[in-house]
């Protein structure tokens, strides 16, 4: 059985493009494909809401940044209530 390897990284990235399916960011940080993203805030798109996504590509750029395509996971819907 293989065991999973959990790294907790605290990182930020600025959001590129989004859409209902993920997110395109930029990162300092040097993620891999298959990392899993929690994100602190929930993203809000349409009436969907995202914790979290997954790794699909990365792409270098200039001066150790990083272009990341993002695919939602854990993905609800808004109803619109306010608590």
């Amino acid at each position: 059985m293989d065991k999973l390897k959990v790294k907790e990284t605290d990182c930020e990235g600025v959001s590129v493009d989004i859409s209902k399916g993920g997110i395109g960011m930029i990162t300092q940080y040097p993620l891999k494909e298959g990392d899993i993203l929690f994100f602190k805030d929930e993203i809000k798109v349409n009436n969907l809401i995202a914790a979290s996504g997954i790794v699909k590509w990365v792409k270098g750029l200039e001066y150790d940044r990083y272009r990341v395509g993002v695919m939602f996971r854990m993905v609800r819907l808004h109803t619109g209530d306010t608590l």
